[in-house]
């Protein structure tokens, strides 16, 4: 004898009519996933685009400014200012463009979770030599024209992020890739892995904003450029340009989290 217990679904279903205007719910939800994924699939593409060309953009206008205004790059030069303009080059180069590219590797790279894993490790590490290079231009271009080192806000920020930034790849490194830990401590590690990231990707984007002000102010302080400059104007454009950067490149890493949280709860 057939049950006449029906289903969920088949309840759905059946209180479906024509007069609603719209299709099964049964059929509906396929649709929805179906429709759905290529318009999210396009918004993500276009999210990703934008942010890699604004990272370029931004690696070549810190370029652009050290060269065309600020007269070339140096690391030995009787003018000393053509040392000191390594340092944002390699900064703005290192930790904010290839740190973004490297916090969006698991949205943007392909292929297994262990290659992904890699190419995240290997711009991380990338983006610290270039840090810590950018570093030692700037100390080097301090005590070369006799200048205080460590004073500022901008030189304790940036120390700052570049230790931080040291120390998260390293156990990153040791609890995520070799010798790596057991899968319990790897998943209780994840979550502050994520957020001590992007705390340290926030201090990176703080410290190059105080340090383009910081130049930008020693410059209009000495009457070297004006106020209103064609160059005064150009640093503000690019400050403003990291400022889109970072918001974008959070929420995408987030969006990434957030969806892997999801999975997983299924």
């Amino acid at each position: 004898m057939a049950s006449s217990r029906s289903t969920p679904q088949h309840r759905l279903s059946s209180s479906w009519s024509p007069s609603d205007g719209l299709a099964p719910p049964s059929l509906m939800r396929g649709g929805h996933k179906q429709r759905g994924r290529r318009p999210a699939a396009s918004a993500a593409a276009l999210h990703m685009g934008f942010i890699h060309l604004l990272c370029c953009a931004a690696a070549l206008g810190v370029l652009y400014w050290c060269v065309s205004f600020r007269g070339g790059l140096a690391w030995n030069a009787s003018n000393k200012d053509l040392i000191f303009n390594v340092h944002p080059v390699l900064m703005v180069a290192g930790f904010i463009v290839i740190y973004s590219e490297a916090n969006l590797a698991y949205k943007m790279v392909g292929g297994t979770k262990s290659y992904k894993k890699l190419v995240h490790l290997v711009l991380q590490g990338a983006a610290l030599v270039l840090g810590c290079i950018g570093v030692i231009a700037a100390f080097k271009f301090h005590n070369e024209k006799g200048i205080d080192n460590l004073y500022s806000l901008h030189s304790w920020l940036g120390m700052l992020t570049i230790v931080a930034f040291a120390v998260q790849w390293l156990v990153g490194f040791i609890v995520f890739w070799y010798p790596g830990g057991a899968s319990y401590t790897r998943a209780r590690m994840q979550p502050w892995h994520v957020f001590l990231g992007l705390f340290i990707y926030g201090l990176a984007l703080t410290s190059a904003e105080t340090g383009l002000l910081e130049k930008l102010t020693f410059l209009q302080s000495a009457k070297l450029i004006s106020r209103f400059g064609t160059e005064a104007m150009f640093v503000n454009a690019l400050g403003l340009s990291l400022v889109v950067i970072g918001p974008l490149v959070i929420w995408a890493t987030l969006d990434h989290e957030v969806r892997v949280a999801q999975l997983i709860d299924k």
